[in-house]
């Protein structure tokens, strides 16, 4: 009870209040709340406002931090995509930030283009590749708890029967992370979000791209989707993946990418496209 001794009611005034509108938006201005911080006011470019039927409230006093919730946001069923590109800035002297996000009706950030890059070739632009391999979100259940910090309990569950109906037995996932949700369909995303990436292994493949060859460097970024051609593996050429055993066409999305000062190869990693 907030009016007993002892207690205090939260301070509205210290509150961060969003309603009315798309989650890309809401994302949006929590970068701009950062920014008001004194020595927050990196440059940033920001889209127009995009008014909408979202909401998200937070009480000071849960001291959320950005990075998190803007993550939390995208992970969501349904969330939008966040990405931040640089950019120099029209004076050509520094460099600034552009701040993108996903709309309602279409969440994913991506090129119309899928970039390709053959590995079955020879000279292939490509190098270096690496898969690994996580098990830890393998889930059929996904629960999730919310609503604590308001004194209202919220429990959402999600099934997913793909790995039962291959024979597997059943997996579960707890999410306790979102105490301040208060809205069930918010906290039913983020279940079906589980669920939805627990259907298989996450596997990442990451490999290094020649920068000056096709497609170049600032054609592509994270996000955009791309096809990987291997050849079957064959030792005795040197060719193909041991993991990997028969070559084939994939297609993947670009999750990272990475360089150096040198510039001469990019360090791109990618996801399955699910």
């Amino acid at each position: 009870d907030p009016s007993a001794a002892g207690k205090t009611k939260p301070n509205p005034a210290v509150g961060t209040y969003l309603t009315g509108l798309e989650y890309g938006t809401i994302a949006k201005r929590w970068v701009q709340q950062a920014q008001a911080w004194t020595g927050g006011n990196v440059p940033i470019v920001f889209e127009a406002d995009r008014t909408g039927t979202r909401e998200r409230n937070f009480e000071g006093a849960e001291f959320k931090n950005l990075g998190t919730v803007l993550s939390q946001l995208s992970q969501i069923e349904g969330g939008p995509d966040i990405r931040f590109t640089p950019q120099f800035t029209p004076d050509m002297l520094g460099v600034q930030w552009v701040l993108q996000t996903g709309t309602d009706a279409n969440p994913l950030l991506a090129s119309a283009t899928v970039f390709e890059w053959p590995m079955d070739v020879p000279q292939s632009p490509v190098s270096a590749l690496k898969v690994t391999a996580d098990a830890t979100r393998l889930a059929s259940i996904g629960w999730a708890t919310a609503g604590r910090s308001a004194d209202t309990v919220l429990v959402s569950r999600s099934t997913d029967t793909t790995l039962t109906n291959l024979g597997y037995a059943a997996f579960e996932t707890l999410d306790s992370s979102h105490s301040s949700v208060s809205e069930q369909a918010t906290l039913d995303g983020y279940t079906g979000e589980a669920t939805t990436f627990g259907r298989s292994v996450l596997e990442l493949w990451s490999f290094n791209a020649e920068a000056n060859r096709q497609p170049y460097l600032g054609a592509y970024w994270e996000g955009d989707f791309c096809r990987l051609s291997l050849a079957s593996y064959d030792p005795a050429r040197g060719v193909g993946d041991p993991y990997l055993f028969e070559g084939a066409t994939y297609d993947r999305r670009i999750t990272a990418l990475s360089g150096d000062a040198k510039g001469i190869t990019v360090g791109i990693t990618t996801q399955a496209v699910i």
